[in-house]
């Protein structure tokens, strides 16, 4: 995709209908299991935004392009598959499109994220796996220390990721466990003695939060991405001339 010449891209979409000035997307569609459809899952999704979609199979995945834009709405995408979109822009502007999915998609996959996810939707996740370095200093300072406590320091965990999911709400984060909030609080104190961190210091609060999304809650699936670190395709267009595409409007 990355290395097709303009003038084959351009040819190869217009095989299929597609304009050269017509806005289009990059697409990541990974599954989390080998027993997911994730080209069916995909299709699926297509149908009920409301948009066109081709792609082919590469690896686990599924990659391709989206013409227009997926209706917005509560739609969360397919279940048990993340589908990755690179930012919108014309038929030269797609590897850039596909080089921006497939970080998208990386990122997408260390977090845990399910569904559709594009920069918008991930943010400053998308800085977990573009800064490795980072992402290690912070696990060894805030995760690190919790692993001699065994099962606690997964409790640990846990509590905390409720007390950010929940705004800082003690009685809602202790329900949302559910627990005592007195419970709560102690194993927040424990937390902090542990870690060092101050969960009422905001620069330690990005710290913390940055830490727990590149270690996703036991049972959430993280696989390898579908990107061009895992073999994606340079000299070939997605879903265009190269391969037998599938396809899906509304």
């Amino acid at each position: 995709m990355t290395g097709l010449p303009r003038t084959e891209l351009l040819s190869g979409a217009a095989a299929y209908g597609v304009a050269g000035d017509q806005p289009v997307r990059a697409l990541i569609a990974t599954a989390h299991s080998a027993r997911q459809d994730s080209g069916r899952r995909l299709q699926d999704w297509a149908s009920r935004a409301g948009a066109t979609v081709l792609s082919t199979p590469h690896g686990d995945a599924e990659i391709g392009l989206v013409l227009g834009e997926p209706v917005p709405g509560p739609d969360p995408g397919p279940d048990g598959v993340t589908i990755a979109l690179g930012p919108p822009g014309t038929l030269e502007q797609l590897p850039e499109s596909f080089a921006a999915a497939s970080r998208v998609e990386a990122a997408a996959m260390r977090v845990g994220h399910r569904g559709i996810a594009d920069l918008e939707t991930l943010s400053w996740r998308m800085a977990i796996t573009a800064s490795p370095e980072t992402t290690a200093l912070l696990r060894a300072r805030h995760l690190e220390p919790l692993q001699a406590e065994g099962e606690f320091g997964q409790l640990l965990q846990e509590t905390v990721r409720a007390y950010l999911a929940q705004r800082m709400s003690i009685p809602r984060a202790a329900e949302s466990i559910p627990v005592h909030v007195n419970t709560l609080r102690y194993r927040l104190r424990r937390f902090q003695e542990l870690t060092g961190a101050d969960l009422h210091d905001p620069e330690d609060l990005i710290e913390v939060s940055w830490a727990l999304a590149a270690e996703p809650p036991h049972g959430v699936p993280t696989g390898p991405t579908a990107g061009p670190s895992a073999g994606a395709p340079t000299g070939s267009s997605v879903g265009l001339p190269a391969g037998a595409p599938t396809g899906s409007s509304a």
